[in-house]
């Protein structure tokens, strides 16, 4: 029993040994070594390819294969047979080349056994016309439809009216005659208006010199000069015979207030402001 267990063992590593890779290298493969796809390690030899074996005898397995498996490329769908599936899903295989049903002609509904009542009453009431009018004495003079524009038609049709059978001719549309074109009107030029001349304003009237004089007035105030224009004031005020003086608001810099006075009474004041106003000095004021 034992014998036969090992001659078992021998004839199975005898096998792996003399086992060709799987698939075997491509033609070509320069490689001394080569990994099959099964990852089972071989050797290059004079024969060809031979596994290689550990120090136990079992063949090396459980590498990386020396050729990477070829990935099978998928064709992408076809757009137009993907359409002639989804459309032809679940139909018969008979449908497949039927064509559209015919459309049923439709014929027109035979005619009725039993007549129209309305029909009916129409046609007895257009039969009974002249005779109704006759009886009830509704009927007008013979050239009365003539004289109300009527003539007789043979297309019009024969009903209920006064005038059957007869009809008024469209009215013929007038062509209108041709307005002539109004002649151009000379433009006359109209004549300026005369320029008016413009009046000139009334002078302004001189206010009464007491209205504008406060009650502690005692100066009159010329007004503000620089040092040219004020000498020149004081020197006129002077001629007239008033008293004269000046204020500097600002220091010794700057214009020069000139005032005439003071005086002793609102008579004299008032007298000197009008005296200075008629000389030139027109905004002189009381102070």
């Amino acid at each position: 029993m034992a014998v036969w267990r090992y001659g078992s063992i021998w004839f199975c590593l005898v096998g792996v040994a003399s086992a060709a890779p799987m698939p075997p290298p491509p033609a070509g493969f320069a490689g001394d070594q080569y990994i099959d796809a099964q990852g089972c390690v071989f050797q290059r030899a004079d024969t060809g390819w031979t596994a290689r074996l550990d120090g136990a005898g079992t063949a090396l397995c459980g590498f990386p294969p020396s050729i990477a498996a070829t990935s099978v490329a998928i064709p992408e769908p076809d757009a137009e047979a993907v359409l002639v599936e989804k459309l032809t899903e679940g139909l018969r295989p008979e449908e497949f080349a039927a064509g559209p049903k015919p459309t049923a002609e439709r014929l027109p509904p035979p005619p009725s056994r039993h007549p129209d009542p309305l029909q009916t009453a129409i046609a007895g009431a257009v039969a009974m016309d002249p005779v109704l009018r006759q009886k009830a004495g509704l009927s007008g003079p013979q050239d009365l439809c003539a004289r109300m524009g009527y003539r007789p038609d043979p297309q019009a049709v024969v009903g209920l009216g006064l005038c059957p059978g007869m009809s008024v001719p469209k009215p013929v549309a007038a062509t209108p005659e041709p307005v002539p074109a109004p002649s151009p009107a000379v433009r006359q030029k109209r004549p300026a208006p005369p320029k008016q001349a413009r009046p000139e304003p009334p002078a302004a009237r001189p206010r009464p010199p007491g209205d504008l004089i406060a009650a502690g007035a005692r100066y009159v105030q010329v007004g503000a000069f620089e040092d040219a224009g004020a000498d020149a004031a004081l020197r006129r005020i002077a001629a007239q015979g008033h008293p004269t003086a000046q204020i500097r608001p600002n220091g010794d810099k700057g214009p020069r207030i000139v005032l005439a006075g003071p005086f002793a009474d609102r008579a004299s004041l008032a007298a000197a402001l009008a005296a200075l106003r008629s000389a030139g000095f027109a905004g002189a004021v009381a102070r």
